[in-house]
């Protein structure tokens, strides 16, 4: 330990070694980006395949398949889902977290196209996306202007739209509510049929006579020139003279038997905001991406853009993901200052006895934050906690008592800032993740700096010692000690960072920042702390005031010495009372187990966004127009509720793509938490009451997910029932959900399966059509053609390419009788009916088919109200059970239900990992293999007071709280090393057991106390906080302050009782194995050896 005396003595160069360590910190801190979470959204592949009015059946069989079997070979899959509506397929292939998601989407690129030539005629080229549907817009656009709803369109596709694409790490971007130009060719079939001609003979004309084909090159001599032939139509107009066919001797044009209009295409989507119509895009970022990043660049490309728009064109943020993330991180940021400033406090009252007036200042500084943090808005608690800051660094600084207190809270912000270095080295980003992990390292970091501190006050005060003796033979002595609680803390935390799976990947960031933080604050306790005591403590010999003889120390003085007293009292009695004393700590470990069974288990706690949203489905057969309907009637009843600011409505989208006009979306903005009195869950409440209303309607309620990918829904509760036969797993989805609706705390109940819709089925007779030469697929391609409409060509004007649809005109399509009386070709040119041929009927079809792990399925989905996910799980688990479906019926958890399994396991096996470390450090520390189980048992008597805690509180048991009572083990540990290495010294010393115990405990119970209040007083904000993003920390914060705070005596106690008890039994021969007698090592410390190294050191010596 000579290097100590270095540091001590150069006071420039230990002052350049950590100014090199912020200044760096610095530096990084600026290129660190924000987000909410670190990277953990599951690499989603998404596959799009798109054939104009076919059946779902139909393209599950000839697209979804295929697809599924190709993609399935790819390694490190991880899950494979998929959904197929009317004229779409999409295939969702979920790769583990360690998997690259570009390499993954070449891989996928590349076996797709190995099954091309497989897929139907017609079918457009498979869309490969690196975006997860499911997952939540990072931000909507509102473009409005003076103008028609196509002319905003056309500048929002055309400028707005490709723009924002090329945007880095934009995933996808959907146009809702648009009305796109299109030449429409609207037939009618009477003068179709009065000229003898088919809508097939139409199409063909206006394919053939609408084309543009080079024809080559002509070559002569040196030059060289091309051929092409201009068969486009070059004005909407000529249209209506393009030929059909030839009637009689006269030309038959298309305006003879059809309108030609320029117009827009048929609505299938509607956008509305605060009650007007508005063209808007919903934007999503790809896969593992920044949503701060991208948010922020998106915005700055629609800065751009407006420059070059009409002056009348404006754009309207509606929703923005990153506002939450922003507002939760300045919220981490203040309790980080906060926690700093309270730790610094907590030591400041241990330092020595205060005169009035010093006591006075403190405790303004107490106050004025506490009343900025419990009653003033963000923007006055972070100036007031500044401010404070500032001001009691002063203040330590002008009082030369309170020096001490100064060189401990300089340990905070240089271990924070130093801190960044490693952070941006490690690639992590200021998330709410690592920014925790620093908040609830500011008591932490402290502790080390406040340990070696009060051994050099020790040894200047009661051994009068000269300051810089003090300083380096006060360090050397608890450097071991400073040492193993170190170490013990972080082992706790790397089983946490290594963790496999999202849980891991999400811990990763917390477990090495914290790591950093801790190991950068051991450097400067024993640098810079021993350095700055040397020079601030009195030259006299006491430590007393202003260092007269015989004046008390600061352990003689004030409270302390009451505290001190009766902690002696207690623990004469507890030696005395050692088996009652084991009794209890029995009962309290026992207590631990039976409230581990009886709290709540859920995956995360959802925080107050103040935003939220409605997902609806209007009854099956329902128009664009009645959707509309019913949607503004809910916006009616939402608006009825106070607390709602903005309300932005889509219809007929689901997820990312286009989806039946009967799905409803509405976000509802809310007033910031600070400005209203009810929480979010309980408005949601509000708001699913007030739409029950609605007979036939299909509502969901829920939370904004931040975590998108693995079919991580919006709803917590997501249980996938999947088999062979789509009508019985609906029959058994109907039967469990019948069941659940008995039982409290499922809301929304229902399945993620789309409404069968109503359709008009035509069933052909094969018989008459094939006398009367009419082929089957003619019949189907007319219908599709005539009713659907169909693309038959595209319009250029202005560099810009527009659709012809081909289709009948609207009094033709609005009744199924009518098309009884539409003809068909038949044989030998002529027409025939369709009523001679086929036959009507009406039927259902399904409007949606999912399936998972290449078998169709259903996903049954809730929103929970007051539910833990996992009593959610198992009642659903016990209602599948008692439908004794077939073997080959099975049930999937899906979303936070796989992910809680995954966290419970991975977390068990940190336990024990953390268990194994922790025991190697301390055995190997205090060279005996008993001392470790004294401490480790101390610490499991803290588990069932933080469990206690968050009972008591109404938290549940989540991975934040897990986390905690991790973070718990840790810090309640370093208690009881203090007692256990100090006792073996002076027992080295030659003092009995029982002295030992007596002088040690009391010397051990300052620093004790002033690192459990500091780190107490450190998490206090986060466990306290109400602010956004301040639910989910404080479950965490919550389990560290009250198992600290509660088992702070139990644990002062029974760690004497425990050493003793263990002590005596290593007389007993079951433990001989461990009973090596004592010897003195070189440094100085107590150890276990054998007898024959004992006997020779005696001799030797």
């Amino acid at each position: 330990m000579g290097f100590l005396a270095v540091f001590v003595r150069r006071p420039v160069f230990t002052t350049m070694v950590i100014a090199t360590l912020v200044v760096l910190g610095l530096a990084s801190f600026a290129q660190l980006g924000v987000d909410i979470f670190p990277k953990v959204d599951l690499p989603t592949i998404t596959i799009t395949t798109t054939l104009q009015g076919a059946s779902p059946e139909e393209i599950e069989s000839q697209i979804t398949k295929p697809i599924e079997e190709v993609v399935n070979t790819i390694s490190g899959l991880d899950e494979l889902r998929s959904s197929t509506i009317e004229g779409q397929s999409q295939v969702f292939a979920t790769f583990v977290l360690e998997r690259n998601v570009q390499e993954a989407a070449n891989d996928v690129r590349e076996k797709v196209g190995t099954i091309l030539s497989r897929l139907p005629a017609g079918t457009d080229s498979p869309i490969i996306e690196k975006v997860d549907p499911d997952s939540s817009p990072v931000l909507a656009v509102v473009v409005s202007g003076q103008r028609s709803a196509r002319e905003i369109t056309e500048l929002a596709d055309k400028r707005v739209k490709r723009s924002l694409e090329t945007v880095k790490d934009v995933g996808a971007i959907t146009l809702v509510g648009d009305r796109k130009r299109e030449i429409q060719v609207f037939a009618d079939p009477h003068k179709l049929a009065a000229f003898n001609l088919s809508i097939q003979n139409l199409k063909e004309a206006l394919q053939r006579q609408n084309v543009e084909i080079p024809g080559g090159r002509l070559t002569a001599g040196r030059t060289e020139e091309g051929l092409r032939t201009l068969g486009r139509m070059e004005s909407v107009e000529a249209f209506n003279q393009l030929i059909v066919a030839d009637f009689k001797g006269s030309p038959v044009r298309v305006h003879d038997v059809a309108a030609v209009v320029d117009g827009e295409e048929e609505p299938r989507t509607l956008s509305r905001l605060n009650g007007r119509n508005a063209v808007s895009l919903l934007i999503r970022k790809q896969s593992g991406t920044n949503t701060v990043a991208v948010v922020d660049a998106v915005k700055a490309r629609l800065g751009e853009i407006q420059k070059g728009l009409p002056q009348d064109i404006k754009f309207e943020i509606v929703r923005d993901l990153s506002r939450f993330i922003k507002r939760s991180f300045h919220e981490v940021q203040d309790h980080l200052l906060l926690g700093g400033l309270l730790a610094s406090l907590i030591v400041a009252a241990f330092i020595g006895r205060l005169r009035w007036w010093e006591s006075t200042v403190l405790l303004a500084i107490v106050a004025a934050v506490s009343v900025a943090f419990m009653w003033g808005k963000p923007e006055l608690l972070i100036k007031v906690t500044g401010l404070a800051t500032v001001s009691t660094m002063l203040f330590f600084l002008a009082v030369k008592k309170l020096r001490p207190a100064f060189v401990a809270a300089l340990a905070i912000p240089c271990s924070i800032i130093a801190t960044f270095t490693a952070m941006r080295m490690a690639g992590f980003t200021l998330n709410n993740l690592t920014m925790l992990g620093l908040s609830l390292s500011t008591g932490i970091v402290i502790d080390d700096a406040i340990i070696v501190l009060e051994n050099i006050f020790r040894h200047h005060e009661e051994e009068r010692r000269p300051p810089f003796e003090a300083a380096i033979e006060g360090t050397k002595e608890i450097s071991l000690a400073v040492l193993a609680t170190t170490l013990s803390l972080v082992v706790i935390f790397l089983p946490v960072a290594f963790m496999g799976g999202l849980v891991g990947k999400f811990w990763n960031s917390f477990g090495l920042t914290a790591t950093y933080a801790i190991m950068v604050s051991l450097v400067i306790a024993f640098t810079l702390t021993p350095m700055l005591a040397a020079r601030i403590l009195s030259p006299g010999p006491t430590g007393g005031s202003e260092g007269a003889a015989g004046a008390p120390t600061s352990k003689e003085a004030g409270f302390y010495h009451r505290i001190e007293s009766g902690y002696g009292r207690a623990l004469d009695w507890c030696l005395h009372h050692r088996a009652l004393c084991i009794v209890v700590a029995a009962l309290i470990l026992v207590s631990g187990f039976v409230l581990l069974k009886t709290t709540p288990l859920e995956f995360v706690v959802d925080d107050d966004m103040s935003e939220f949203e409605v997902v609806a489905e209007a009854p099956p057969g329902s128009s664009l127009e009645r959707s509309a309907e019913i949607s503004r009637a809910m916006e009616s009843e939402i608006g009825k509720v106070p607390e709602v600011l903005t309300l932005f409505t889509t219809i007929g989208v689901r997820g990312q793509y286009q989806s039946n006009v009967t799905d409803v979306s509405i976000y509802v903005g809310l007033r910031h938490l600070s400005e209203r009195r009810r929480s979010q869950q309980e408005l949601m409440q509000d708001v699913r009451q007030k739409l029950g209303i609605f007979p036939g309607l299909r509502v969901s309620v829920q939370q904004i997910s931040l975590i998108s990918g693995g079919g991580f829904r919006q709803t917590p509760f997501n249980l996938i029932l999947r088999g062979p036969e789509l009508s019985r797993l609906e029959e058994y989805a109907a039967r469990v959900i019948r069941e659940l609706k008995t039982k409290s705390g499922f809301v929304d109940l229902d399945t993620a399966q789309a409404l069968r819709q109503p359709e008009v089925q035509v069933h052909i007779d094969r018989q008459k059509a094939s006398d009367l030469g009419v082929r089957v697929d003619a019949v189907a391609s007319t219908l599709r053609t005539m009713v659907g409409g169909e693309k038959v060509g595209f319009y250029r004007e202005g560099g810009e390419q527009y659709d012809v649809r081909l289709r009948l005109q609207d009094s033709f399509r609005s009744d199924a009788s009518v098309l009884s009386a539409l003809m068909v070709s038949g044989g030998n040119g002529s027409l025939v009916k369709l009523a001679n041929v086929t036959a009507l009927g009406a039927g259902m079809s399904p409007g949606q088919i999912e399936r998972y792990a290449q078998e169709r399925s259903i996903t049954i989905i809730s929103n929970l109200y007051r539910k833990p996910l996992a009593d959610a799980f198992q009642e659903a688990y016990a209602a599948v059970a008692q439908q004794r479906m077939p073997p080959e019926y099975g049930i999937q958890a899906s979303g936070r239900g796989k992910l809680l399994k995954e966290s419970i396991d991975s977390f068990l096996i940190a336990f024990l990992l953390s268990l194994a470390f922790i025991y190697i450090v301390l055995a190997a520390q205090f060279e005996s293999f008993v001392h470790p189980l004294t401490i480790m048992v101390s610490m499991f008597l803290a588990i069932p007071f933080g469990i206690l805690t968050l009972m008591v509180v109404g938290k549940t048991l989540n991975i934040y709280s897990i986390m905690g009572l991790f973070l718990l083990m840790g810090v309640v540990k370093k208690n009881a090393i203090l007692q256990v290495d100090y006792t073996n010294v002076l027992r080295e010393r030659g003092l009995s057991r029982e002295e030992a115990q007596r002088q040690a405990d009391r010397a051990r119970l300052r620093p004790i106390l002033m690192t459990t209040l500091a780190i107490i007083a450190g998490m206090l904000p986060v466990a306290l906080g109400k602010g956004d993003g301040s639910a989910s920390r404080a479950s965490l914060a919550t389990a560290v302050v009250g198992g600290q705070a509660l088992c702070l005596v139990v644990t002062l106690l029974m760690t004497p009782v425990i050493y003793s008890t263990f002590d005596d039994m290593r007389g007993l021969r079951v433990f001989s194995w461990i009973r090596f007698p004592r010897w003195k090592t070189a440094a100085g410390r107590l150890a276990w050896g054998d007898s024959r190294l004992r006997a020779r050191d005696t001799g030797a010596r």
